[in-house]
C-alpha cells in the first residue's frame, strides 16, 4: 500500500489533463467526418469529460491489459481494463460499456456519453506500451512524458470492429507486439523484434527498426579495450526524440482511429437496444421476470379448465351411498355450505384466474414484495385448478424456457443452407406449422412474428442488426399453448462480399502482386489506361483521385484529404499520363451507391520506370579484406532498391558475360525500404555465409553449377561484366548491368576499359547514383578507403566495402 501511494501519478497512461481530452476530441472529429453524424457541443463535452474523469481515485489500477498473458496490473492482481470496461471485473465498475448504452437509451443521454468517455480513455491507454506490457513504470515513462504536451497528431482512419472486446484485443495486441516500454526492453515478451539497424543521429549509436519500419530503440555499443567484449546499451531516449516521434506518429493515429470506431459502434448499439430491448430485459429483476411465467401458467390452466367444462352436468354432486366410511350428515342446516355444481366450480376458478392475470399486467416495475404476493395467490389458485405452480425460490433466466408447451415445433424449409454465411442482413424464412397453430415468432428478435396460413405455411422476414454468428429460436403458438423451439444458427458475413478493382494492363506482373496495390510500369511508357469494377452486379458511381506524386506523400498514411486531386468521376476507365515532375501516381478509387454512400474504396500506386526496380549496387571481388592476401573465392554481390514495398525476386538471375557466373535468385520477397533516404539491400555471398563473418547473407550460394570455390571469378584477366536479367519466353530481359571491369589491364579487347586497383587492397566496386545507367563506367567507383567500412572477413579483418549499408557516396533518390 505504501508503494501504491507513491506511484499513482506515474502509472497513468496518457495525461488525463491534456493528452486524453485531446485524443478524444480528435476521435470525435474523425467520427463526424467519416460518418457525417454531428454531435452537439454538449455531447462532445460529456465524452471528453468522461475521458478525463476515468483516472479519478484508484481507477487507474484497472487500466492495464496484457493481451499475451491475458492479465491486468501486477500479474493480474487487478483486473484487465477490458474486463473493467465491459463490467466483468471483480470490483464493480459503474461506468461500463453497457452502462453507457443503457443510460443513453433509458436514462440520461449526457450521462451515457460521459460513461462512453470513460471507456474511450481505457481504449486510448491500450496504445501506451506500458499499459499492454504489465509495466507500472513507477520511475519513468519516456513515451508518456513525450506525449504529455503534444497537441497535434497525424490523421487516422476510423477502425470499424464488431464489438468493444475486439477493440481492446486489437489495440492492445498491436501495441504489445510492436513497441517497447522502458522496463520491458528485450525482456518479458517475445516481441517486438529488431528487424534491422540503421545509423542514428549520435556517433556510436544505431536505431533498432521493427517490422513496421519504425524506430523503436536506441542502441549504443561499447567495446571493452582489454578484452574486446562488445556491450550493448538499450534506451528509448535519443538525441532529438526521433524514436518517440515514431512511436507517436503510429500510436497516436491508432488511438484516434480506434476511439472513433468505438463512438460509431456505440451509436449502432444504441439503435440496436432501442429495437431489441436486450439490455433492459437482462437487467429486469428476477421476480419481475416471474410475471411472464405466471401469465403463461394461467393461460395454460385456463385452457385446461375450459376444456374440462365441456359436457359437465349441472346436477349437484351427492354423496355416494356405497361408502362405508362416510359420516352421518349433520342436521344443522345453518353450517352446511351450499353444494356447487362442477360448472359453478369451474366458473369460479376461471374468474379468479382472470382476475389474477389482470393484476399481473399492472405489476411491471413493482417491488419484489408486491410481485411475489400476487404470484403466491396465483399458486394457490393453480393448485385448486390442478395446474403447475411457479417456483419463486430461484431466479428464472429465460422466459422462453418457462413458457408452457404442447404444440409441435415449427419446421423451416427455406433457407435450406445455414452453413454458408449470408451476405445480407435481411433474411426471409419460411416453413410449415401444425394445424392448430396461429402464429410463429422469434423471441430473440423482439418477438418478431408472422401469421400461419390455412395451408399451415408461414413466411417471416428478419433484419439482423449485428454481423457474425448468432442463434435464434422459432416457436409456434395457438394463442394459449407454445411449442418447443426450432433453433437456427447462422452467420452473416463480417464484411459484405464485395471487391473493388483498379487495374492497368501495363503493370509488370512479376516484381509486385497487383492485388497488393502496387504497379510498376517499365520501359518508355508515359501513359496507361486504368479500368475499374466491383465484384457484384449492382450499379455504382465512382471517383478517382491522385493523392501522391512523391515517395513521402505515398508513405505517409493515412491519406491526407488535402492532397486528394479529383481525376475522374463516373465511367469505368481513365487514361493516366505520367507527371513530368514525378514518376509516382498514388491513386484512390471510391465507389458510391445510389444514395451517395461510400461502400468501397481501394488504392493503387503506379510507378513509371525507365530502368529496372532492382539494381546491382556493390561488388566485392577477392581479396575481400584490408590485407592483400585475402581468401580465394571469398566474393560477394549486393543488390539494392528504394521502394516502400517488397519486391519479388522470382525469375531473376545474375550472370556474367563469360558464363562463369550464373546465380538464380529465390522466390522470396526483397523487403521494403524504410523511407525516401534509405535503401534496402540484398547480400549474396559465394558458396557459404562465412565470406562476411559478422553480417548474415540473404543468399549463400555457389556462383554457378560448377563453382568449386577454387578460383576467383570476379578478378580474372580479361575482366568481367555482370547482368541482372529476367528470363522471358525464349530470351532474357536485362534489368540492370555493369560495364566490363578489369583490374589487371592485360590483353584488353577493343572497347574494354581498364580498371586498376589503386590500393591493391581489394576494395569493392560500388555504384554512385542508382538512377544513372549501370553501363556508365563513371557511375562506379572503388570503395573509398577514407570512408566508413563495414563487415569482417573469415579471419576477423576489416573489409574495404559496405555490405548491406549505404555506399560511401550518397545515393540520389529518384523519388
Amino acid at each position: 500500500m505504501l508503494a501504491l501511494a507513491f506511484i499513482p501519478a506515474l502509472v497513468f497512461g496518457y495525461s488525463n489533463k491534456t493528452t486524453h481530452p485531446f485524443l478524444t476530441g480528435e476521435a470525435i472529429k474523425l467520427f463526424e467526418n467519416t460518418t457525417g453524424q454531428q454531435l452537439s457541443e454538449t455531447e462532445k463535452s460529456a465524452i471528453k469529460n468522461g475521458s478525463i474523469e476515468e483516472d479519478n481515485g484508484v481507477r487507474w489500477l484497472e487500466h492495464f491489459y496484457d493481451p499475451v498473458n491475458n492479465r491486468g496490473l501486477f500479474n493480474d492482481r487487478f483486473d484487465t481494463s477490458k474486463k473493467w470496461a465491459i463490467g466483468q471485473s471483480r470490483v464493480k465498475n459503474g461506468f461500463s460499456w453497457d452502462d453507457a448504452i443503457y443510460d443513453y437509451v433509458y436514462g440520461d443521454k449526457t450521462k451515457g456519453l460521459n460513461i462512453l468517455g470513460h471507456v474511450i480513455h481505457l481504449l486510448e491507454d491500450k496504445t501506451v506500451p506500458e499499459h499492454t506490457r504489465d509495466d507500472p513504470h513507477p520511475m519513468r515513462s519516456t513515451y508518456e512524458s513525450y506525449t504529455k504536451n503534444l497537441n497535434s497528431v497525424l490523421t487516422g482512419e476510423l477502425v470499424a470492429l464488431n464489438s468493444i472486446e475486439d477493440y481492446f484485443d486489437q489495440a492492445a495486441s498491436f501495441t504489445n507486439a510492436n513497441f517497447f516500454s522502458d522496463d520491458t526492453i528485450l525482456k518479458d515478451y517475445q516481441n517486438p523484434k529488431i528487424a534491422k539497424e540503421i545509423n542514428s543521429n549520435i556517433s556510436g549509436h544505431t536505431w533498432g527498426i521493427n517490422n513496421l519500419g519504425i524506430k523503436i530503440i536506441d542502441i549504443k555499443r561499447e567495446i571493452k579495450k582489454d578484452t574486446g567484449d562488445v556491450y550493448n546499451f538499450y534506451s528509448l531516449t535519443d538525441f532529438d526524440n526521433q524514436i518517440m516521434a515514431d512511436y507517436w506518429s503510429t500510436l497516436g493515429p491508432k488511438a484516434v482511429g480506434y476511439s472513433a470506431g468505438v463512438i460509431k459502434l456505440f451509436f449502432a448499439e444504441v439503435e440496436k437496444e432501442k429495437q431489441t430491448g436486450a439490455l433492459r430485459e437482462a437487467r429486469r429483476p428476477w421476480w419481475e421476470k416471474l410475471i411472464d411465467v405466471a401469465k403463461a401458467r394461467i393461460d395454460q390452466t385456463l385452457a385446461t379448465v375450459s376444456l374440462s367444462s365441456r359436457g359437465e352436468s349441472d346436477v349437484p354432486t351427492e354423496p355416494s351411498g356405497n361408502d362405508d366410511n362416510q359420516t352421518e350428515p349433520t342436521t344443522d342446516e345453518s353450517v352446511q355450505p351450499p353444494i356447487q355444481t362442477p360448472a359453478e366450480k369451474i366458473a369460479e376458478l376461471e374468474a379468479r384466474l382472470r382476475e389474477l392475470r389482470q393484476q399481473l399486467e399492472t405489476l411491471i416495475g413493482a417491488n419484489q414484495t408486491a410481485v411475489l404476493s400476487v404470484i403466491g395467490s396465483t399458486n394457490s389458485v393453480l393448485v385448486s385448478a390442478g395446474g403447475e405452480t411457479i417456483d419463486i425460490t430461484e431466479p428464472v433466466s429465460s422466459t422462453t424456457e418457462e413458457l408452457p408447451t404442447g404444440l409441435p415445433a415449427p419446421t423451416i424449409t427455406s433457407p435450406a443452407d445455414f452453413l454458408t454465411p449470408f451476405t445480407t442482413t435481411t433474411i426471409t424464412f419460411s416453413g410449415t406449422a401444425s394445424a392448430s397453430t396461429t402464429q410463429v415468432f422469434v423471441p430473440e428478435m423482439n418477438n418478431a412474428s408472422t401469421t400461419v396460413g390455412e395451408d399451415q405455411s408461414w413466411t417471416l422476414t428478419i433484419s439482423f442488426t449485428t454481423l457474425g454468428t448468432t442463434t435464434i429460436n422459432f416457436l409456434a403458438t395457438d394463442g394459449l399453448l407454445v411449442s418447443e423451439a426450432t433453433p437456427v444458427t447462422l452467420a452473416i458475413a463480417e464484411e459484405p462480399v464485395r471487391q473493388i478493382f483498379l487495374e492497368s494492363s501495363d503493370c509488370d506482373q512479376n516484381f509486385t502482386d497487383s492485388a497488393d496495390g502496387h504497379c510498376l510500369i517499365l520501359g518508355s511508357k508515359t501513359q496507361t489506361t486504368l479500368s475499374w469494377r466491383i465484384s457484384d452486379s449492382q450499379e455504382y458511381s465512382y471517383k478517382l483521385y491522385r493523392f501522391a506524386e512523391n515517395w513521402t506523400d505515398y508513405n505517409q498514411r493515412p491519406i491526407n484529404p488535402n492532397n486528394k486531386v479529383l481525376l475522374a468521376t463516373g465511367g469505368s476507365d481513365f487514361v493516366l499520363n505520367k507527371n513530368d515532375s514525378a514518376d509516382l501516381a498514388g491513386l484512390l478509387l471510391e465507389a458510391y451507391d445510389g444514395e451517395g454512400n461510400l461502400i468501397a474504396s481501394t488504392t493503387k500506386d503506379l510507378w513509371f520506370l525507365t530502368r529496372g526496380p532492382i539494381y546491382l549496387s556493390e561488388i566485392g571481388w577477392a581479396p575481400t579484406t584490408t590485407e592483400p592476401a585475402g581468401a580465394v573465392g571469398d566474393e560477394w554481390i549486393e543488390l539494392a532498391h528504394n521502394f516502400p514495398f517488397a519486391l519479388n525476386l522470382a525469375g531473376l538471375k545474375i550472370k556474367s558475360a563469360d558464363g562463369q557466373i550464373d546465380v538464380t535468385l529465390p522466390s522470396t520477397p526483397f523487403e521494403r525500404a524504410l523511407n525516401i533516404w534509405t535503401y534496402n539491400y540484398y547480400l549474396i555471398e559465394r558458396n557459404n555465409d562465412g565470406v562476411i563473418s559478422d553480417i548474415s547473407a540473404d543468399l549463400a550460394i555457389p556462383f554457378s553449377a560448377t563453382d568449386d570455390g577454387a578460383t576467383d571469378l570476379l578478378t580474372d584477366t580479361g575482366g568481367f561484366k555482370l547482368k541482372l536479367i529476367r528470363e522471358k519466353g525464349d530470351g532474357e530481359e536485362i534489368i540492370d548491368e555493369t560495364p566490363t571491369f578489369d583490374r589487371q589491364c592485360q590483353s584488353l579487347p577493343t572497347g574494354q576499359v581498364c580498371w586498376p586497383d589503386p590500393t591493391s587492397a581489394g576494395n569493392s566496386i560500388e555504384r554512385k547514383q542508382e538512377y544513372k545507367s549501370g553501363l556508365n563506367l563513371n557511375n562506379w567507383q572503388y570503395h573509398r578507403p577514407d570512408k566508413e567500412r563495414y563487415g569482417l572477413d573469415r579471419q576477423g579483418r576489416e573489409i574495404y566495402g559496405t555490405p548491406r549499408q549505404k555506399n560511401t557516396l550518397e545515393f540520389l533518390s529518384l523519388f
